[in-house]
């Protein structure tokens, strides 16, 4: 049905505008036609070759977060104390023999140094171990960082030279059709 109908409204068209058409070319004479036309003929020019496509750039792919560094604790300094004057020495006085209770006191007492110093040691490695894991991590961290600044400088070179290639081809073939001219 619709094609029906378009080639019934194409068909009226074209009755109705040829007489129109054909009229106004037996009214127009031509004299009254100003044709503007240069004395030159127009020589055709050759056509060009097509240019290269160019090859699309790799993305550059996201840098990933650096880990945030955890802050060190700071160290209260200590105040340096007065030099002590020497005393003179006093005569040694003779041993006496200890009791059971005086060693049972000084094997305690030694105990608990030891102990003592046991865990001060302990405390002491734990925070050198920390600080090495720390260090660890931002040698890692910077290893890293140069590595993916290594690897877009290197984009970067290889897409400079890409692009000097591309130019030095676009004026070769431009002095090409110079030269063919």
């Amino acid at each position: 049905m619709k094609k029906l109908a378009l080639l019934t409204l194409f068909s009226t068209t074209l009755l109705v505008s040829a007489p129109i058409v054909s009229f106004a070319d037996e009214t127009a004479s031509s004299s009254d036609i100003n044709i503007l036309a240069d004395d030159d003929p127009v020589v055709p020019v050759e056509p060009t070759d097509p240019t290269t496509p160019v090859d699309p750039v790799d993305p550059v792919d996201p840098v990933d977060p650096v880990d945030p560094v955890d802050p060190v604790d700071p160290v209260d300094p200590t105040e340096p104390t007065e030099p002590t004057e020497p005393t003179e020495p006093t005569e040694p006085t003779e041993p006496t023999e200890p009791t059971e209770q005086s060693q049972q006191s000084q094997q305690s007492q030694q105990s608990q140094q030891s102990q003592q110093s046991q865990q001060s040691q302990q405390s002491q490695q734990s925070q050198r171990n920390q600080q090495n894991q720390r260090s660890q991590r931002n040698q890692r961290n910077q290893a890293s960082q140069q590595s993916q600044r290594n690897q877009v400088s290197q984009r970067n070179q290889q897409s400079q030279r890409n692009q000097a290639s591309r130019q030095n081809q676009v004026n070769q073939q431009s002095q090409q059709y110079q030269t063919n001219q």
